[in-house]
């Protein structure tokens, strides 16, 4: 539930992510996924993402605590304006790692971390001619 009137990130970053101390929503795993195998190839796709922008960021992790956690701190290492891509980036890696994780228990298809990155790279690339995304580098 949205609070009287915040400002629209706000509002944004309460619909999408948990508060922190709600019981309500569960607190989401930062490697968008259930299973070790998972968590494994989520790193790898976002130390590849990491070595393909050359932009240095803290890969995610459990030390964090929480996607949420992991964000914040990553986002103080990107140029203030690059942040917007950033996020958007962030957003877009995460929509690809949690369709991975989905085609992998639904389907049990897993693709390579090399294919999920191909993918990331279409997306973004998709992104920028729309005009919705720029570098973070």
């Amino acid at each position: 539930m949205i609070s009287s009137s915040p400002s629209l990130p706000q509002r944004t970053v309460t619909r999408c992510y948990p508060t922190p101390g709600r019981s309500d929503v569960p607190e989401p795993q930062l490697h968008s996924g259930a299973g070790t195998g998972v968590h494994k190839r989520a790193a790898q796709v976002w130390s590849g993402f990491r070595n393909w922008t050359r932009v240095t960021f803290p890969i995610p992790d459990d030390n964090f605590g929480s996607s949420e956690n992991w964000w914040i701190n990553a986002r103080r290492g990107i140029p203030k304006a690059a942040r917007r891509n950033f996020d958007t980036m962030t957003i877009l890696i995460y929509w690809r790692i949690w369709k991975e994780r989905n085609a992998m228990i639904f389907q049990q298809v897993a693709s390579s971390v090399d294919r999920v990155l191909e993918l990331i790279q279409e997306d973004i690339t998709v992104w920028r001619s729309a005009g919705c995304v720029g570098d973070i580098g």
